[in-house]
């Protein structure tokens, strides 16, 4: 799920991505406060808090709560969760091309990146 205001720019990114030949999936969209709760406590349980807190929102902070964020994938491929997924064909192509559609990369592995980077 994702909000409604959001829906066009999904899938004009969605088609734009497919026609340059890398084709995007959803991994990860709205999710509810309980949900945020079991997905925050999951990685608490794998990585333990000191951890999990510098890569997954506790519940009440998460963007995904809002419905307008979107953990994305390629298409049959990694997530964008795993690895520096900006150095993928996909996820390079998310990278320079998403902010045209209205979607940014929020957490780069790289915090010195900025849209317009060459």
């Amino acid at each position: 799920m994702i909000r409604a205001v959001a829906i066009n720019d999904l899938r004009a990114l969605a088609e734009a991505a497919a026609a340059n030949g890398t084709p995007i999936a959803v991994n990860s969209p709205y999710r509810s406060y309980q949900e945020q709760v079991a997905s925050f406590n999951g990685w608490v349980a794998v990585d333990g808090y000191d951890v999990a807190i510098t890569y997954s929102h506790r519940p009440g902070h998460s963007g995904h709560q809002l419905g307008i964020v979107i953990d994305f994938q390629a298409l049959g491929g990694p997530s964008a969760l795993v690895g520096d997924w900006a150095t993928t064909p996909t996820g390079g192509w998310m990278r320079d091309n998403a902010w045209k559609f209205g979607w940014v990369m929020a957490y780069p592995l790289d915090p010195g990146w900025q849209v317009g980077d060459d």
